[in-house]
């Protein structure tokens, strides 16, 4: 498959998944998890592996790219770029690296409302998925961590969501690997 016809494949995948999630991450209810849940289903699960295509959704949903300066917060020094995703008073910010990785970090969601969209969301595009790993990272023990092996059709994705212990939220990522 060539690759405008790839590219053209995954923006019609991202426009046909409106009835499920919305036309817009920004169209979902005021609940950040679903926002940047409805933002990863459409932008790194959709073009998960694909930097062109990820790249033309980007373009096609006008988010601005983050400057560089504060770019690398969230690169950590890999190449890639940043992209402001922010709705209202949510901030989320669309990491693509040039390896394929995609994540959406936000500055504030509840671990286990995130997971649980996360799971429904996966449900309702019929993307089977398995739970794999709950690691602990001992530099980081405020953290939770939750891995998926995820299928559909002929493409798979390693996920990962990243939360805060803290019941009353924090900081999270969402990211998938092709």
């Amino acid at each position: 498959m060539s690759r405008m016809i790839r590219k053209a494949a995954i923006l019609l995948i991202a426009v046909m998944t409106c009835g499920t999630i919305g036309c817009a991450w920004a169209d979902q209810p005021n609940d950040p998890a679903v926002r940047a849940v409805a933002l990863f289903m459409q932008s790194c699960v959709g073009a998960s592996g694909d930097l062109p295509a990820l790249r033309s959704w980007v373009e096609h949903a006008g988010l601005p790219e983050v400057p560089s300066d504060r770019a690398d917060e969230f690169l950590n020094g890999l190449p890639g770029a940043a992209y402001d995703a922010s709705a209202g008073q949510l901030a989320l910010v669309l990491v693509a690296q040039d390896d394929g990785s995609c994540s959406v970090v936000m500055d504030n969601a509840n671990g286990s409302d995130l997971v649980r969209d996360l799971e429904q969301m996966m449900r309702a595009q019929n993307i089977a998925f398995t739970p794999t790993d709950d690691p602990s990272d001992p530099q980081t023990k405020d953290l939770n961590n939750r891995e998926y092996a995820a299928t559909k059709g002929n493409r798979s994705w390693h996920m990962l969501v990243s939360t805060v212990k803290n019941p009353a939220g924090g900081p999270a990522m969402l990211t998938t690997n092709p």
